[in-house]
């Protein structure tokens, strides 16, 4: 509504299209043309009407605010009212045939009348012809490139999944590849398919059986603190219970860590005195559900020569390996998909690299709380056995120079360089990976003194993402950045520049 020439620059693009609010008018006319002539059919088709569209958002609670337009959910609506639009169409020709009796005036209205479907198709074409368009498909293939061999790779968003899913599937690329969505790995059936092998990915390892994470049985696992155990006992002794009540749990008052492989084993455990704990905390009827593990922190042992054999780490990285994780892990409970995370991470053994996809870090808990230890690998984070704290700038996991400079030089880069393909806000949004993959080497090679390398990737994603029509400045102040620190100030200005006559 308003001025359009108000809009703001970056809604000025294929997509804003103008329909003079015609399908409208037409579906209004529609609307009321049946509602008077056949109300047993209106009355259908408006059920149908507010049953896929605000009944759907009652029905699914929909959030005020959601990752992306939820639209597609009340589709049934839309044939709804394209069927009023096909209605109002007929009932103005109808209308005038009934009063102007001439067929080269008919002609000329239902050509008028068919020319409102053929302006919409005309004007959503751009915007929606995808011939061109390899984002979706660029993206996981790079996803699945900068992968090592064998890799175990969590993952988290639809948009990350699905489209690596489809060229594991349908063109077998890096199907050494064991891809696991997190967030169905909260379901037992999805937890068994993880578990088998597909095509030449071995299942992730683990101990627990379908028994142990069928629905109804771990449902949710309490960390157990130091402050639980310590009022735990506290109230036992008020209530003057004998000090051999939950004698073999008092040792928790003053250990405070397992490492994964006891916390399983405890996982698994049976016996009298901790089911009595798991009704005193979860009640009777619902206690099996549910189970504890008496410690917070975990510690994850680190095999070294595997992970030197598994391509985790160089050998030449040895001095700086650790002997050992400690995980703090700051949630009180764990779900079914950490705790499936807690059972690989207790067997993998560091015989295979395990990944985490960008789109899980914004949630410490998504990785386990294993921030600190990863290497940026592009588009995912790889767990390493050395500790890199988070920078200043918030920047997680260290940054192999030469390795990033090898992985950002085989992307594939979504076909952004032809300016004639109209990219929606879902698909640029991979824009922000690319460049980040680069300007996280770039740093890294600068401090390496190869600013030649560094001065190659950035002219690289100039090329492939043009500045002047993906002009994020998120993203692109990172590659702003990236000029000055190689040397080469004046690019880096006038890309500035650019920013500041946008924004």
């Amino acid at each position: 509504m308003g001025n359009q020439d108000h809009l703001p620059a970056k809604f000025k693009n294929e997509s804003t299209v103008k329909f003079f609010f015609l399908p409208l008018i037409l579906g209004l006319i529609g609307f009321f043309f049946q509602l008077n002539r056949d109300f047993g059919r209106f009355y259908a088709l408006l059920s149908l009407f507010i049953l896929t569209s605000v009944g759907i958002v009652f029905y699914t609670g929909v959030k005020p605010f959601e990752v992306r337009e939820r639209d597609y959910a009340m589709v049934g609506s839309f044939y709804a009212f394209a069927i009023w639009i096909g209605l109002g169409a007929g009932a103005v020709l109808w209308f005038l045939q009934s009063r102007i009796r001439s067929n080269a005036t008919n002609m000329i209205l239902g050509i008028l009348l068919l020319g409102i479907p053929f302006m919409m198709g005309f004007q959503n074409y751009k915007s929606h012809d995808r011939s061109k368009k390899t984002a979706a498909y660029d993206s996981a293939y790079s996803f699945l490139a900068s992968l090592p061999k064998n890799d175990i790779f969590f993952i988290y968003g639809d948009n990350d999944t699905f489209p690596v899913w489809a060229i594991q599937e349908t063109e077998r690329f890096r199907d050494d590849v064991k891809t696991v969505n997190f967030t169905l790995l909260a379901t037992p059936w999805n937890i068994d398919q993880v578990k088998r092998r597909t095509y030449n990915a071995m299942g992730i390892p683990g101990e627990l059986t379908h028994e142990e994470y069928r629905d109804g049985v771990n449902d949710q696992v309490y960390l157990m603190k130091k402050d639980d155990w310590e009022g735990l006992f506290a109230m036992l002794k008020e209530q003057g219970a004998p000090e051999t009540e939950f004698q073999e749990f008092r040792k928790y008052l003053t250990q405070d860590s397992l490492t994964l492989k006891e916390a399983i084993k405890f996982l698994k455990s049976k016996s009298p005195a901790k089911d009595e704990l798991l009704k005193m905390y979860f009640g009777e009827k619902e206690y099996e559900k549910y189970n504890i593990i008496p410690v917070n922190k975990f510690i994850l042992p680190v095999n070294k020569e595997n992970a030197v054999k598994a391509g985790i780490i160089k050998k030449e990285d040895l001095p700086v390996a650790v002997d050992h994780i400690t995980i703090n892990y700051e949630a009180n409970t764990l779900y079914k998909s950490n705790l499936m995370m807690l059972d690989m991470l207790a067997n993998f053994d560091w015989k295979r690299p395990v990944n985490f996809s960008s789109g899980g870090m914004y949630d410490s808990e998504n990785i386990f709380y294993l921030d600190d230890y990863l290497q940026f690998d592009g588009f995912s984070y790889r767990l390493i056995p050395i500790r890199t704290p988070q920078a200043p700038d918030g920047d997680k996991g260290r940054v192999d120079a030469n390795a990033l400079y090898n992985v950002v030089k085989n992307y594939k880069w979504g076909n952004f360089k032809d300016l004639s393909i109209y990219y929606d806000e879902t698909a640029t949004s991979n824009i922000i990976g690319y460049r980040m993959s680069v300007s996280r080497a770039v740093s890294a090679l600068v401090k390496s003194g190869q600013k030649a390398k560094a001065l190659e990737l950035l002219d690289l994603v100039n090329r492939e993402i043009p500045a002047g029509k993906y002009n994020d400045p998120r993203s692109l102040s990172s590659i702003v950045t990236g000029y000055i620190v190689a040397g080469q100030e004046q690019k880096g200005l006038q890309l500035a520049e650019n920013l500041k006559k946008i924004y």
